[in-house]
C-alpha cells in the first residue's frame, strides 16, 4: 500500500529593492490586474438585489452515510430582541462561523418584513454554526446558543445592548481542542467561549447538529433539543433540563429520542405548536431541503422513548412544492406578522433568508410560497482579479478573517489589487493567493518581482514549486519546496524582487522542467486598518 507524507524545504533568498522593472510577458496570469471580475459584496449581508445574503462554504460530507461529496452550506437564522430596545433583531449565522445582526426596520404586521444591512461579531464561532436565540439564564436578555459541525454547543450570553463579547481578548472557538471534542473528552476552554457541559464535560453529541432550548416537558425549565449531523442514523434528541430556570444541569441527563431521523441527514428542528393542541411539535429541515412534521402526542412515546413524537412520512408543502429553497433548509418558527399564527423563517444553503407566510389557522398551518428577506445593499459591486486570484486565510480550519481583496486604480489610473480587512476585523489573518502554474527550470535564477505599498503591516511573498514523487519501499512522499520573502512596505510605492533557483528534490524526477503552482501575499501582523496594495506580479529569468 502506498502512503503519502508531504514535506517542505526552505532555500536560502536574497531580496533586491530595486527602481525599474519591464517586462514583455505577464507571468503569472494577470499578475497586472488589468482583467477583473465583478464580485458582489457580502460584508453587509446584502447583496446586489438587496437579498438578505451571508457567506457560504464548500463543506466535504458524508452523503448518505457513504459518498464524500462538497456541499454548500449557508445560513442559520433566528428572529428575536438581542439589543433590549423592545424591536426584534434577525440573527444568523453563516458557514464560515460568524454571528450576523440585522436590526428590522419594518412596521410591525409588514409582510414580508424588511431589515437594514447586518454587522458580524468580530470572533469565530466553527465552521458551518447553528443558532438558536433564547434568554438562556433568565435574566431578561436573549441570548445565542451555537450548534458546531463537532456536535458541541456555545453560549453567547447577552452583556446588554447586544454585546456577546467581552472588551479585551475575544473568545475563539479556534482555542477548543476539537479532537478531544470529537472524542469526548474533556477540553480546555478557558480561551473560548463557554459550552453546554455535562457534568465535568461538554455535552457533545454527534456532528452539526443545531440547538433549540425550550421547556418541552412543562416543568418550568428550558430543556435542551438537538437536531444531529451528517451520517444516515441520526435523530432529534432530548436532554431534560434537572437545573434551574437560571442555572441549566445537564449532568443526570440522559440522551432520549424525540423524533427518529430514519435515514435523512444535518436535521435542524424548530419548534412551535402547529396542531393548535397547546403543546410545541418540531418542524425539522433535511440536508436534501425538505420539511418534516414531527407531532407532540402521547401515542407515540414508546419503552426508552419517553418524549418520542410521531414522524408524518409527507414532506410539509411551502407554497406548491416540497424542496422550497434548495439543499440544507434551516426552518425557524416565529409570528412574523403579529397575526397570531406561526410563520416561517428559512436560511438556505447559497446564504439567503427567506420567509414564508402562514395563510392557515394556528391549528393548520398553510406556509405560502417563500419570499427573500429584503434589506439595502450598501456596498456596492467590487472588482476583484480574474483568473486564479483569490482572498485567502493563514489557517483553513481554525478560524476565519474579513480578509478581502478589490482592484483598484492609483492616480495615474493603473490598477492594482488591494487587500484588506472587513470593519478592520483580523481573526487568523490572511491575504491572496494565486496557482499560476508557471515553468521553470531546475537550477536556473529566477526572480519575483512587484510593485507595492502598505501600512500597520508588513508582508510576506511565499512561492511553492510543484510537487515530486519519491517512491521508497511502501510509502510514497510527495515533495515541494516552499521559499519565503519577507519584506517592508510603506505608503509610497515601492518595486522589489527576490531572486530563487528551482531544485531537484528528488532523483527520481526527469527532465529538466517543473513549475511554480502557488504564490501567497500575506499581510503579517496587522493592525486592525491594515492595507497592503500590489501590483505588477511577474516571475521572470533573472537578468531580464
Amino acid at each position: 500500500m502506498l502512503t503519502y507524507k508531504k514535506s517542505s524545504l526552505l532555500l536560502p533568498v536574497l531580496a533586491v529593492l530595486f527602481t525599474s522593472i519591464s517586462y514583455s510577458k505577464e507571468l503569472p496570469e494577470n499578475g497586472s490586474f488589468k482583467k477583473t471580475i465583478k464580485k458582489d459584496n457580502l460584508w453587509d449581508g446584502i447583496d446586489k438585489d438587496n437579498n438578505v445574503r451571508v457567506p457560504v462554504r464548500l463543506q466535504r460530507i458524508l452523503v448518505d452515510g457513504s459518498a464524500s461529496q462538497n456541499k454548500k452550506f449557508g445560513a442559520s437564522p433566528c428572529w428575536a430582541d438581542v439589543t433590549g430596545d423592545k424591536k426584534p433583531e434577525l440573527i444568523v449565522t453563516d458557514a464560515n462561523g460568524f454571528v450576523w445582526i440585522f436590526p428590522v426596520v419594518s412596521k410591525p404586521g409588514e409582510f414580508p418584513p424588511r431589515v437594514s444591512n447586518g454587522k458580524f461579531l468580530p470572533a469565530y464561532f466553527g465552521y458551518a454554526a447553528t443558532c438558536d436565540v433564547v434568554d438562556y439564564n433568565n435574566d431578561g436578555l436573549n441570548d445565542i446558543l451555537i450548534g458546531t459541525a463537532e456536535g458541541a454547543i456555545q453560549v453567547l450570553l447577552n452583556r446588554g445592548n447586544g454585546e456577546f463579547l467581552p472588551k479585551g481578548k475575544v473568545p475563539s472557538y479556534q482555542n477548543v481542542d476539537v479532537k478531544k471534542l470529537r472524542t469526548r473528552k474533556q477540553v480546555d476552554t478557558s480561551a473560548a467561549f463557554p459550552l453546554i457541559m455535562k457534568g465535568s464535560k461538554p455535552l457533545c453529541i454527534g456532528s452539526y447538529v443545531c440547538p433549540r432550548f425550550v421547556d418541552w416537558d412543562k416543568d418550568g425549565k428550558k430543556d435542551l433539543i438537538i437536531g444531529d449531523g451528517s451520517y444516515s442514523a441520526n435523530s432529534v434528541y432530548f436532554f431534560k433540563n434537572y437545573g434551574s430556570s437560571t442555572k441549566s444541569d445537564f449532568n443526570k441527563s440522559k440522551r432520549q429520542w424525540l423524533g427518529y431521523g430514519m435515514g435523512r441527514e444535518h436535521l435542524t428542528p424548530t419548534v412551535g405548536d402547529l396542531d393548535g393542541d397547546g403543546d410545541n411539535d418540531l418542524l425539522v429541515g433535511s440536508r436534501t431541503g425538505e420539511l418534516f412534521f414531527y407531532e407532540n402526542t402521547p401515542g407515540a412515546a414508546e419503552k426508552g422513548a419517553t418524549y418520542l413524537t410521531k414522524l408524518h412520512e409527507e414532506p410539509v408543502k411551502i407554497g406548491d412544492t416540497t424542496v422550497p429553497a434548495g439543499e440544507f433548509i434551516r426552518p425557524y418558527l416565529i409570528d412574523l406578522d403579529k397575526d397570531g399564527d406561526l410563520d416561517l423563517l428559512l436560511g438556505t444553503g447559497d446564504g439567503r433568508v427567506l420567509v414564508s407566510k402562514n395563510d392557515g389557522t394556528k391549528g393548520k398551518p398553510s406556509f405560502q410560497k417563500p419570499l427573500p428577506l429584503k434589506g439595502k445593499d450598501v456596498m456596492p459591486i467590487r472588482n476583484v482579479p480574474a483568473g486564479r486570484w483569490r482572498a485567502y486565510l493563514m489557517d483553513y480550519k481554525g478560524g476565519n478573517s474579513g480578509v478581502k481583496i478589490e482592484v483598484k486604480k492609483d492616480e495615474k489610473g493603473k490598477p492594482f489589487n488591494r487587500i484588506d480587512f472587513a470593519r478592520g476585523y483580523i481573526g487568523v489573518g490572511g491575504g491572496m493567493i494565486t496557482f499560476p502554474k508557471v515553468p521553470v527550470t531546475y537550477n536556473k535564477p529566477y526572480n519575483i518581482s512587484f510593485r507595492a505599498r502598505g501600512d500597520k503591516t508588513s508582508a510576506t511573498c511565499s512561492l511553492r514549486q510543484g510537487g515530486e514523487t519519491k517512491v521508497k519501499g511502501d510509502t510514497k512522499e510527495i515533495l515541494h519546496d516552499n521559499k519565503t520573502f519577507k519584506f517592508k512596505v510603506t505608503p509610497g510605492w515601492q518595486n522589489y524582487s527576490f531572486n530563487f533557483k528551482p531544485q531537484r528534490l528528488t532523483k527520481q524526477r526527469k527532465g529538466n522542467k517543473t513549475i511554480i503552482d502557488e504564490i501567497q501575499i500575506t499581510l503579517n501582523k496587522p493592525a486592525p486598518s491594515a492595507y497592503l496594495d500590489i501590483t505588477d506580479v511577474r516571475i521572470t529569468p533573472a537578468g531580464e
